[in-house]
């Protein structure tokens, strides 16, 4: 996070950048923030990419799904799609979420660890949902095995929020 702050505090002492400072403000789960900023630019795809963003951050996620599906053909389709994986996962949507993240990897240049996350996340929960209780997971999920995030405790897996989480803030501010 202190990486984070210096970068805004440059933006903050630069002319111009309102897309940067937006972006900042949603990296600090600060929705409130952005919105003013993001108004006062021109609604083209990235623009209106963090408007859903800070609604997924607002909770609003019928909103931000569907303001999201409206730029999976756009040049923000990276981002969208990695987004959109993270409200359906929200919804409780495991198969469509783990579709959406493979999207986003593919409509992302180069490794996208977000999408590559939210795919592993929604894999773990679809299984953990549809799987009868068992003494002992027979398919550890990647989080488990990289982050240790899922524990078997008492007959039903205990997981932990991502704040938790070692390193979480590289991940992103969900």
């Amino acid at each position: 996070s202190d990486r984070i702050d210096e970068a805004a505090r440059l933006v903050d002492g630069s002319e111009g950048l309102t897309l940067w400072r937006a972006r900042f403000a949603l990296w600090r789960n600060r929705p409130d923030v952005a919105r003013p900023l993001l108004a006062a630019l021109p609604a083209d795809p990235e623009v209106r990419c963090l408007d859903a963003i800070a609604l997924v951050l607002e909770g609003d996620l019928p909103q931000a799904e569907t303001r999201l599906r409206e730029l999976l053909d756009t040049d923000a389709r990276g981002e969208a799609w990695t987004w959109l994986a993270t409200v359906l996962r929200k919804q409780q949507r495991y198969a469509e979420a783990m579709r959406a993240a493979e999207t986003a990897s593919a409509a992302t240049v180069g490794f996208s660890l977000v999408a590559r996350v939210e795919r592993e996340i929604a894999s773990d929960y679809l299984w953990m949902s549809s799987s009868p209780a068992v003494p002992e997971p027979t398919r550890p999920g990647l989080l488990q095995r990289l982050l240790g995030s899922a524990k078997r405790f008492g007959g039903r897996f205990m997981l932990r929020r991502i704040e938790e989480l070692e390193n979480a803030d590289a991940l992103y501010a969900l």
